[in-house]
């Protein structure tokens, strides 16, 4: 039991391990993509905070501070009294406590008022006093500071005749007279408030960023379209990025096996698959294999020429069917610039299919593809005639690789699987949502067409747990814009060259 425990703790770490992988990842991702989003949300923060402070208004202080005594009445040579003023321990401690009171009292606020001349006045007023001592402060508030300053003088004239009411006769000492304040109590600094509202347009973005990277519902591992998509992923095929160079007519522009700056983990990807999708079509005695995608840009025209590449090097007569009439680039992936008709032409035209057949750089690979857009490619591609003419194929090849556009955005794909026997389905890594593949995949369902396996396309290190660092480079096709069909590996189209027999694959 011991081991069957470790093991599991041992999973869990691994899978929280990729989990977190993942969500940095996302977190990186997230701030590439939205950088500009983001830096416009903490700039709009930082104004929006300075937007009150135009109705800001300063403040100011007069303040005096002065001794407060308790006057007494004692008796003389003469027969005049005489007043003198005494301070002790009690005394201060109890004007400490009586003299805030004082100040707020309405009573005081009534003889200020008689001072100057009216009950309406401004300016807020507060005392303190030093425990222990006679010593006192007043301070007007208001935003006039002359005004301040006469709230302040009445004040210190009325307090006398308040006081007299709780303490008997008190006499003032005045110690800093008071003055008029030329410098408000609450400065405005504008570049710290609007580094508090930047701070909250960052936190703010942090926030979204955090949220746009927990809820990704993309497929990113092998595993995943296991355990969300319940599928066989046949292969990984990781991402390839090439130098652009001056020269496009050559085969180093591409992306193909022939290509002898291609990297290794590419080669062999294309390789491994080529011999699952082999041994799973001669367990069934299919011979058309159709490759669709859910969404465009996910890699199937780069794929399909690849994959009949590495068939026809390995011994076997295939045909490569641009089945995409819309949009025809299937002989941009294989570098091939010379005319010949579509599948449509060679069925309208009663064109003999050994001279719409478009030869490629290896003599076991044949093309049935055109150079643009097919007129009535709606109703050439749901006719039964069509259909009839893609499975007659069969007889002139061991395999039929048809390459259709993404069957979530378009029809296109779910009919001509009518065509062939089995498909290939094509899942960009971290790419699609997860419920728009799903129901890609029920809409090949519908057709009643044989799901050999899908493939997981464009790979990068960190996202599967494969240290793969090489993969595509696609367009830029955005997933909130499935409606719009203008999508593809685009390719610079060149004349392609045969690699030497040392890069020619070896047969199975």
């Amino acid at each position: 039991m011991q081991p069957n425990s470790a093991n599991h703790e041992s999973s869990e770490m691994e899978q929280v391990s990729v989990q977190s992988d993942m969500l940095i990842s996302d977190l990186i991702n997230g701030f590439r993509r939205f950088w500009w989003i983001y830096l416009v949300i903490t700039a709009l923060c930082a104004l929006i905070t300075l937007i009150p402070h135009g109705g800001y208004v300063p403040q100011y202080q007069a303040d005096a501070t002065f001794t407060v005594s308790i006057l007494t009445e004692t008796a003389g040579t003469s027969d005049v009294g005489r007043k003198d003023s005494f301070y002790d321990n009690d005394a201060a401690e109890q004007l400490s406590t009586l003299f805030p009171y004082i100040v707020q009292s309405d009573l005081l606020r009534g003889y200020i008022g008689e001072y100057l001349g009216t009950d309406d006045f401004s300016g807020e007023i507060s005392a303190s006093s030093v425990a222990g001592t006679n010593l006192f402060t007043l301070t007007v508030t208001d935003s006039d500071p002359e005004n301040a300053k006469r709230v302040l003088e009445a004040t210190i004239h009325s307090y006398p005749y308040v006081a007299q009411y709780i303490l008997g006769a008190t006499k003032l000492e005045m110690i800093d007279e008071p003055s008029v304040a030329d410098v408000p109590i609450n400065p405005i600094s504008h570049k710290r408030t609007a580094m508090r509202g930047a701070l909250k347009g960052v936190i703010i973005s942090a926030a979204l960023l955090l949220l746009y990277a927990l809820t990704r519902r993309t497929i990113r591992r092998p595993d995943d379209i296991k355990t969300i998509l319940n599928r066989e992923c046949l292969t990984a095929i990781p991402l390839v990025q090439l130098k652009k160079r001056k020269n496009t007519n050559t085969v180093a522009s591409l992306i193909s096996i022939e290509n002898p700056h291609i990297g290794t983990p590419f080669l062999e990807s294309i390789r491994s698959l080529r011999i699952r999708v082999v041994n799973d079509m001669r367990e069934h005695d299919d011979h058309i294999l159709l490759l669709t995608s859910t969404l465009p840009s996910e890699g199937k025209t780069t794929l399909s020429s690849n994959l009949a590449d590495t068939l026809a090097r390995s011994g076997n007569r295939v045909i490569l069917v641009d089945g995409d009439l819309r949009r025809q680039c299937i002989k941009q992936s294989l570098g091939i610039t010379e005319e010949s008709p579509s599948p449509a032409d060679v069925l309208s035209r009663k064109i003999p299919l050994g001279k719409a057949l478009c030869p490629s750089s290896h003599p076991n690979l044949k093309l049935l593809a055109g150079d643009g857009p097919v007129k009535n490619y709606r109703d050439t591609i749901h006719s039964d005639e069509f259909i009839a003419f893609l499975r007659e194929l069969r007889k002139y090849a061991d395999y039929v690789i048809i390459d259709t556009p993404p069957c979530d955005a378009l029809s296109d794909a779910v009919s001509l699987a009518r065509a062939a026997d089995c498909a290939l389905y094509i899942i960009r890594q971290d790419y699609a949502k997860y419920p728009h593949i799903l129901n890609g995949l029920r809409e090949l369902e519908i057709s009643g067409i044989r799901l050999c396996g899908t493939v997981l396309n464009g790979t990068r290190s960190g996202l599967t747990g494969y240290a793969h660092g090489y993969g595509y480079g696609y367009g830029g096709y955005h997933a909130n814009r499935y409606g719009r069909y203008g999508y593809g590996e685009r390719r610079s189209p060149g004349l392609l060259r045969r690699r030497s027999d040392s890069r020619t694959e070896d047969s199975e």
